[in-house]
């Protein structure tokens, strides 16, 4: 799936490159959208990128020009269905549900032809939902769900590689202050047998070792 996004995006950055070309008159672009492409890159160097995207999952980018600055957002999901059957203990599946999203605000410095230093802030939020059910051969459905909302912040700085001027290549470091609540429900046979909530709280830093290509509109 993700090969097929960096196909037909580095397909449209071909076709207004090309276009480009053939305008007489520079042209200011205020849109850039981008693309985390590190998962695909570790994929085709059979490395293994987990950790990073662990902290840095997002796959979908959009940073807009306003004035001196920019509007930062960024967007991901995972979701999935996973299916075990046991020989004589029955079968488990497990569904993951999670969407996370940022927004903030960037500041550029260019510091030498093709790089700029860019520095800002975000605001976070991840909404987590993890549902495992098993079925003995008894008869007996138990449900453990658990459920994370947390919202967080905090400072990012990052390098831009302009290689054409439509295309960039960017990574960038961040530490998040995250807080929210965690419930915990367990049930048998779609009876809630117990149901727990807890606040959670953390600090995620992410090195600048995750690369994504943007183009500019």
């Amino acid at each position: 799936m993700k090969k097929s996004f960096l196909f037909v995006f580095l397909a449209i950055a071909t076709l207004v490159q090309a276009q480009e070309q053939e305008q007489a008159l520079p042209k200011k672009y205020n849109l850039e959208i981008g693309l985390n492409i590190t998962r695909l890159l570790a994929s085709v160097l059979a490395t293994n990128s987990n950790s990073i995207l662990v902290n840095d999952p997002y796959t979908f980018l959009l940073k807009n020009k306003i004035k001196n600055n920019y509007l930062r957002i960024g967007l991901y999901g995972n979701f999935d269905i996973k299916k075990e059957v046991f020989d004589f203990n029955g079968d488990r599946t497990s569904k993951i549900n999670k969407i996370g999203t940022r927004i903030g605000i960037e500041y550029r410095n260019q510091i030498m032809n093709h790089f700029e230093l860019f520095y800002g802030a975000d605001l976070i939020y991840v909404y987590d939902k993890e549902k495992v059910i098993f079925n003995d051969f008894s008869g007996i459905t138990s449900q453990t769900i658990t459920i994370f909302n947390k919202f967080g912040a905090g400072p990012i700085v990052g390098l831009n590689y302009k290689f054409a001027k439509r295309l960039m290549l960017s990574t960038e470091s961040s530490i998040y202050i995250i807080g929210g609540q965690e419930t915990d429900k367990l049930l048998n046979n779609n009876v809630l047998v117990k149901s727990d909530k807890k606040d959670v709280f953390n600090i995620t830093h992410l090195v600048p070792s995750s690369l994504s290509i943007y183009l500019k509109f």
